[in-house]
């Protein structure tokens, strides 16, 4: 974002919160002043009301101005809600453990799959087509459509044109296709994808819910070539066993879940 189109007062409440973190002996009235370059009369409300609000604390002892507990407090919340996606991490890289394959944990964005954790393998070949923090469209991969299986006819034409963009020669075309498709995971509950997404790479995946609503999703990515039927249900069983216990760690943490991932 271009800094003219930035709110001057806000950038100086948050400048001055930096400026005073990083004095841990605390910070006079003119220091601050001085420093920012900010006339003592305009300076003047914007401290009163940050110490008001408990995010600075004013010492009468040395008249000098301390980090306050709001921040503490904000910052403790930051570390618990990273501390939940921990969580979730380590059953993810567990779940790759058991299966020998990559694994994916990721929420839904629009019409994308937004990967948010990653377990890998230990094999020699490693899955490196999605990676934290990418998309891919949903109605391509097992993962986006476990996400999807919930969604209306209607929400899946809200979220897709009629001709789906193809990722593969193996892609679905359309989202008449997706719907048919869901239609038949929708009772197993669980989701499944050869190389739709990326060639040589199957998935299976199975929807995180939590009161009532799917809200992210766990998947399995197999390469075709180390694909068989014999390994597939021991790879749904403890694909299963994780999405449950995923499930049980957000219910614990459903309102940090919600700050942080909900659409809402």
């Amino acid at each position: 974002m271009p800094e003219q189109s930035l709110h001057r007062t806000t950038q100086r409440v948050l400048d001055i919160l930096e400026l005073v973190a990083r004095n841990n002996k605390g910070m006079s009235f003119s220091e601050i002043s001085s420093a920012m370059s900010i006339p003592k009369g305009s300076l003047h409300p914007l401290l009163h009301t940050m110490q008001s609000r408990k995010f600075l604390r004013y010492s009468a002892d040395n008249h000098r101005y301390y980090i306050g507990e709001r921040l503490y407090l904000l910052g403790h919340q930051y570390i618990r809600d990273a501390d939940l996606l921990n969580a979730i991490q380590a059953e993810v890289s567990s779940l790759s453990g058991e299966v020998g394959e990559t694994s994916f944990f990721g929420v839904l964005r629009g019409g994308d799959v937004f990967y948010l954790c990653k377990g890998e393998a230990s094999t020699p070949i490693r899955i490196v087509t999605s990676a934290i923090g990418n998309s891919n469209p949903a109605y391509s991969t097992g993962l986006g459509k476990a996400l999807l299986l919930s969604h209306t006819y209607e929400q899946l034409c809200a979220l897709y044109p009629e001709r789906l963009p193809e990722k593969t020669v193996y892609s679905l075309k359309t989202r008449e296709e997706l719907w048919r498709q869901l239609e038949q995971m929708r009772e197993r509950g669980l989701t499944y994808e050869k190389e739709e997404s990326t060639l040589g790479i199957q998935c299976v995946a199975a929807p995180i819910c939590c009161n009532d609503r799917i809200i992210a999703a766990l998947s399995i990515s197999i390469p075709v070539y180390r694909y068989s039927a014999e390994r597939l249900p021991q790879m749904e069983k403890s694909l299963l066993h994780k999405k449950r216990q995923i499930e049980d760690i957000i219910q614990l943490n459903y309102d940090q879940w919600r700050r942080m991932y909900s659409e809402d």
